[in-house]
């Protein structure tokens, strides 16, 4: 939220475009940071998900206001996505690092 307020400091009436659009890539950062295998419906299912928000973008418009959403409000909504998953990702990837899960160190032990 910070990120947001910092970012788009103009535009607090519209937080909820920009808090649901970070929700959204954040979600999808999270599903692609913690899948072992990657198939072809999970991609399938991810932009049927990016679908999904577009129409709702569109044809939600009275709790959206898409008429600021350009190429600087992505670049934006990257950011604050990026500021709010890679801290919480290092950590999983760190505590994965000092405690492996034992599906980890049973592949290891097997090569």
């Amino acid at each position: 939220m910070l990120a947001s307020l910092a970012l788009f400091n103009d535009s607090f009436a519209n937080i909820v475009t920009i808090t649901f659009s970070a929700l959204i890539f954040i979600e999808l950062a999270n599903v692609y940071s913690s899948v072992t295998h990657l198939t072809f419906l999970m991609l399938l299912a991810s932009v049927f998900t990016l679908i999904c928000y577009i129409a709702s973008m569109i044809f939600l418009n009275n709790y959206f206001d898409t008429s600021y959403v350009n190429v600087a409000f992505i670049w934006k909504i990257a950011i604050i996505a990026g500021t709010a998953w890679v801290p919480v990702h290092f950590g999983i990837v760190l505590f994965e690092c000092i405690d492996p899960p034992e599906e980890k160190k049973i592949r290891s032990g097997a090569k």
